[in-house]
């Protein structure tokens, strides 16, 4: 009797503690009285971006799709101006799809957004600064004739943010395809390292 006995306190013991467990550690409990690091650590992050954008997934399957975004990524950024982008680009754009093809994807890409930029600023403010300082101008512009190319690389290599640089570009006399070569040498080293650090992550 004795052991039945305990048997059946040992037992009641357990369903009384059972649901307590159950309310300290579950989500059955009023918003807000669960700590924070209980209510996210069964949460998959991953799984939750996938759920969120769908396409994420078909993204990472396909290098040609994740090449194009990354191509279409860099140029959009750089096209609008923003600072800052190319590094972190091309480190993410090395560890999805190798060091040289993400290289490549982001320096083409790098190319495409600031001939964008440079085509863009010449059409339509060029004009505008140079009605009110060609005077103050025509010191700038012998000298960019004269060594344009190795001023756009020195300032891209030494890290100006490019949208200064290619928007002085655009306002001065500096050809086309002098300033696309002088982007591609100034950009290049940064991304490449950027890209095959990334490659090896």
């Amino acid at each position: 009797m004795a052991g039945a006995g305990g048997r059946g306190a040992h037992t009641a013991l357990r369903r009384d503690c059972k649901p307590r467990a159950r309310a300290e550690h579950g989500l059955s409990q009023p918003p807000g009285t669960i700590k924070v690091k209980e209510r996210w650590a069964p949460v998959d992050i991953v799984s939750w971006i996938f759920e969120q954008v769908p396409f994420a997934a078909a993204l990472l399957d396909s290098e040609v799709l994740l090449g194009l975004a990354f191509l279409s990524l860099t140029a959009t950024l750089i096209a609008l101006g923003v600072p800052g982008v190319l590094v972190p680009l091309s480190f993410s754009s090395g560890a999805l799809l190798g060091g040289w093809l993400g290289m490549l994807v982001v320096v083409a890409g790098a190319l495409l957004g600031s001939h964008a930029f440079f085509m863009a600023t010449r059409r339509w403010l060029a004009s505008h600064v140079r009605l009110r300082w060609g005077e103050r101008l025509r010191g700038f512009d012998g000298e960019i004739q004269r060594r344009g190319l190795l001023y756009v690389t020195g300032l891209r290599l030494a890290g100006v943010p490019h949208f200064l640089v290619t928007a002085a570009s655009a306002v001065s006399p500096m050809r086309a395809r002098s300033f696309a070569l002088a982007t591609l040498l100034g950009f290049l080293p940064a991304i490449a390292l950027s890209a095959m650090a990334g490659s090896v992550v």
